[in-house]
Formats: C-alpha cells, structure tokens, sequence
C-alpha cells in the first residue's frame, strides 16, 4: 500500500478548475496510475481513495492512497500539483497493511463518508425476472441515521465504533465525460473506535467505507488513540 501526500497550489487554473469539478479531480489523481480496459474499474481495481484538505492560504493537502505505486513524474508534472512531503519524494510505502494493526487497538478516526440509502431498487422477485435497474442512492436525513450507518458498515468492516459524531459536511458537484452532471454530499466523521478482525480491518482501511470514493469520500484516516 502506498500513501501519498501532496499539495495543490490554489493559484494554478487548473488547481481551481480540479476543485470545482470533481471529475476532474478525480483524473487528476488517477493520472499517476496505469490504466484498465475498462476506465470504471480503474480505481477499485488499485483500491485508489483520496481526500481533500483546505489549508490557510493559497495551498490544499491532498492525500492519496493506493495499493499501486503512482507514477510521481505524472503528478510533478501538473502545475497544480506540488510534491514537497515525504522525504521530497511525495510518497511513503506501506509494505504490508496488516502488520499496523492488532485486535482490541484504540484508534481514533477522520472519516468523509456519504452514508446513503438506495431508493427505487428492484424487489427481489423483480430482480429474478431480469429487472436490474439500480436505484437512486438518497442522502439520510438525520444524525442519528447517519451515525447508525456507520456503526453498521463497522459490524461489516472488522471494528467497532466507540464514539462517533459529525464534524459537518462536504459536497462536491461536476460533470463527467458524457456531461453527466455529479452532486454528492458527505459527512465528515470523527471518534474512536476498536479493531475486531485485524484482517478484515485491514481491508476495510484499504478499500475505504461507503460510495462515493473515485470523487474524495471513503478514506479512514486514523491515528493511535491517547
């Protein structure tokens, strides 16, 4: 796993145009890394997450994460982009995810997730008879659900949540190639929690919680609690 930290210089146009566009933030980011057949599957495939952090002044950190080494000259060649961390190099590697965490470690937690529910899906037997058709995902209205959610996606992810509240929201709009246009909201979470499974942890750290994730949400950002 690779985790890179670099900085956008907000002064740049195409800075500017990358915050303001989330699909084009999202190129920017998977420019570093090699391509599939198949662009949709790009970014699961290298479990590709990133997540945005305003700074004082003209610059923003953003950090990447990644199961695949990116490609640094693509990045440092973006005038946006600015590789000035990590011992110069933009990027810290993480031999083997599993070995950073132990079953029962406190850690506390930054999480920008978009906790949704799907609306308009299928009923099963509609689904045995061919209808596929996805549902729309709908933003829950309360706190409350959006803290159960989490907790849910813990039972799943391999750790419990200890303590958990909302440290307010981000959104992001853009259009994609087709012109598409991309309006999402996430919660920003914080607290601690309690690693359950180790392995299962680890992948859930890696693959990043909830939908959302090729536009910045779905990164657990977590440190040793104290």
């Amino acid at each position: 796993m690779y985790l890179s930290k670099i900085y956008m210089d907000m002064t740049h146009p195409m800075a500017r145009r990358d915050l303001n566009n989330c699909h084009s933030m999202h190129q920017t980011v998977m420019s570093a890394f090699s391509q599939s057949e198949c662009s949709t599957t790009a970014r699961s495939e290298r479990n590709i997450l990133y997540r945005i952090f305003p700074m004082d002044g003209s610059k923003i950190i953003l950090y990447i994460q990644s199961s695949e080494e990116p490609d640094i000259g693509k990045w440092a060649s973006k005038g946006q982009l600015i590789m000035e961390s990590f011992d110069h190099l933009g990027v810290k590697e993480i031999p083997d995810p599993v070995q950073l965490f132990n079953k029962g470690m406190l850690l506390d937690f930054d999480l920008l997730a978009s906790p949704c529910k799907k609306t308009g899906s299928p009923l099963k037997e509609e689904r045995l008879q061919g209808n596929c058709k996805n549902g729309r995902r709908a933003m829950l209205r309360t706190s409350e659900e959006r803290i159960a959610w989490l907790k849910r996606r813990a039972e799943h992810g391999g750790f419990s949540v200890l303590t958990a509240w909302e440290a307010g929201s981000v959104s992001v709009v853009g259009s994609n190639n087709k012109g598409d246009s991309i309006k999402l909201t996430g919660i920003r979470f914080r607290g601690t929690l309690a690693v359950t499974d180790v392995e299962v942890f680890s992948n859930t750290f890696q693959m990043g919680i909830g939908p959302g994730k090729a536009y910045g949400y779905g990164l657990l950002m977590v440190s040793l609690h104290h």
